[in-house]
C-alpha cells in the first residue's frame, strides 16, 4: 500500500513540475506580450480609419491585458503539448514509446501549423476582409 502512495505522490509531483513550467512559459510570454502591446495595438487599429471609443482609463487597460493574454495563449500551445507529452512519456514502456514515436512528431507539427493558419488568418482578417467593410470610404 506504501509503494502505491509513494508512485502517486511522485507522480503527482512531476505533473505539478510540468504545469509550474508551463505557467512560468505563460507568465514570460504575457509579459513579453505585453513590452509590445501598443505596437500590436497600433497595427490592430491603423486600418480603422479612426478612433477607438476609450471612456475610461480602465478600458486601455483592459484591451492592452486581453490582447497580452491572447498572444500569450497562443504563444504557449506548444509548451502545453511538449509538457503533455513528458508527462505521459514517462508512463510507457519500451515497446509504447517506439509507437508513440511516430505520432508525437506530427502532433507538434499540427499544433505549429494550426498556430500558424491562426495568425495568418488574423492578419488577412485585418487587413483584408476589415478594412474593405469598416474603412470609412
Amino acid at each position: 500500500m506504501e509503494n502505491k502512495d509513494s508512485q502517486l505522490i511522485e507522480h503527482l509531483d512531476e505533473l505539478r513540475q510540468r504545469m509550474i513550467k508551463t505557467l512560468i512559459a505563460f507568465v514570460i510570454f504575457f509579459v513579453g506580450a505585453l513590452v509590445f502591446v501598443e505596437d500590436i495595438n497600433s497595427w490592430i487599429i491603423k486600418d480603422l480609419g479612426r478612433d477607438l471609443a476609450i471612456l475610461g482609463p480602465s478600458d486601455i487597460l483592459w484591451a492592452y491585458t486581453i490582447i497580452s493574454c491572447v498572444f500569450a495563449i497562443a504563444a504557449t500551445i506548444p509548451v502545453v503539448a511538449y509538457q503533455t507529452w513528458e508527462f505521459i512519456a514517462s508512463a510507457l514502456t519500451k515497446e509504447e514509446r517506439k509507437v508513440t514515436q511516430n505520432v508525437y512528431p506530427r502532433i507538434i507539427h499540427f499544433v505549429y501549423c494550426r498556430n500558424l493558419f491562426w495568425i495568418l488568418s488574423v492578419i488577412f482578417h485585418c487587413a483584408g476582409i476589415f478594412n474593405k467593410y469598416v474603412s470609412s470610404d
